[in-house]
């Protein structure tokens, strides 16, 4: 209705001076206008919460939408609405998100799982936040093959992992006499806090040293505390949870000297 039109275009107006937008609403109006409403979105949060889609080629928006709509992701339309709403930049500018997209894919491979790493990962859509492709060469760098990423990827931290941060747990792994190649085939261990890393390799140094050289990394970090301190090491869950009590004790006591 002419009504609401004309609500949307103060509105508009309004969102674009606050951020200092330009908004050209000469062509697009009516059209971009036709665009939300077929797809079931109110013009008017648009008009707050991004102003510049308004002053956007149609032809820009819809292939947009039948991008995220088609082969990878197959989102659903629900999920596209969600996006115009809260990520409507990628709508405008959709290169940046492409490669993106076409990165995580390659390595995932699986339709399905790159399907639910989107839907459960909205910032994956900030082509602004940089980390995401940082943690995933970080991982390439050290030789790390794809299906290895592709399982460590699904964990809740892994594009919160920082370079710094990796980097120092894989140089105490290795100043441990855990090998590199050792690294590559169980990167789930770089997922753990530092802290984790070394109560386990301080617990297996003093009760069975040799298990750091016979066993697997998966076994002396992923392990659950009581098949760790039983199984692994040949001890008990008690001692463990007693040593591990008394080495915080040291690195608290450590840290004060400092």
């Amino acid at each position: 209705s002419l009504k609401e039109e004309e609500a949307v275009l103060n509105l508009i107006l309004h969102s674009a001076e606050k951020f200092k937008e330009q908004v050209d609403l000469q062509e697009n109006f009516k059209e971009v206008i036709s665009f939300l409403e077929e797809m079931e979105v109110s013009p008017l949060i648009i008009a707050v919460t991004n102003p510049v889609i308004f002053s956007t080629d149609v032809d820009t928006l819809s292939t947009s939408v039948a991008f995220l709509r088609s082969k990878p992701l197959l989102l659903d339309m629900e999920a596209v609405q969600h996006l115009l709403i809260t990520k409507p930049e990628i709508f405008v500018n959709l290169d940046s998100v492409k490669n993106r997209i076409q990165l995580l894919c390659d390595i995932v491979q699986n339709p399905t799982v790159l399907y639910s790493l989107v839907k459960t990962r909205q910032f994956l859509f900030d082509s602004k936040n940089s980390t995401v492709e940082a943690v995933i060469k970080w991982f390439q760098d050290r030789g790390i093959k794809n299906k290895e990423i592709a399982h460590v990827m699904t964990a809740k931290n892994f594009f919160f992992l920082e370079k710094e941060e990796l980097d120092e747990k894989l140089e105490y792994l290795l100043s441990v006499g855990v090998k590199v190649e050792d690294v590559i085939k169980h990167p789930s261990c770089l997922l753990k806090p530092i802290a984790h890393l070394k109560e386990r390799v301080e617990f297996v140094k003093a009760e069975k040293p040799e298990v750091l050289s016979n066993r697997s990394l998966d076994d002396v970090m992923l392990s659950k505390n009581e098949l760790f301190a039983n199984e692994v090491c040949g001890s008990t869950l008690e001692n463990y949870t007693e040593f591990v009590q008394s080495l915080n004790k040291e690195f608290v006591k450590a840290g004060k000297k400092k």
